[in-house]
């Protein structure tokens, strides 16, 4: 049962820190989920539901260096930009190396 709730506390995780968090043009982000790409952009799903959860814009690095990580558990900082919907990502790090749903 603990490993149950363990599992769950992980995988919904992504998800609470987004939605919990205060999105201001221009403040802080730190957002966690699946990296993916959905048409030219990179974006971040949850992963469970793999509903995207925020748009990535790079700044200070090329948008292609988010192409290696497709596939994997990101978090992502950085400021959210006018549109609320988007972190303009300043770092990113891998934090596991699949969106796979350990069952």
């Amino acid at each position: 049962m603990r490993i149950v709730i363990l599992i769950l506390l992980v995988l919904l995780l992504p998800a609470v820190l987004a939605a919990g968090e205060e999105r201001v043009a221009g403040k802080p982000a730190s957002v966690q989920g699946c990296l993916d790409q959905e048409g030219p952009d990179y974006v971040l799903k949850d992963l469970m539901e793999r509903q995207i959860i925020v748009i990535l814009e790079p700044v200070g690095f090329p948008k292609q260096q988010f192409a290696k990580h497709v596939g994997t558990q990101v978090a992502v900082t950085g400021t959210w930009a006018e549109d609320l919907k988007t972190v303009r990502v300043r770092r990113y790090r891998q934090i596991a190396p699949t969106c796979k749903v350990e069952e």
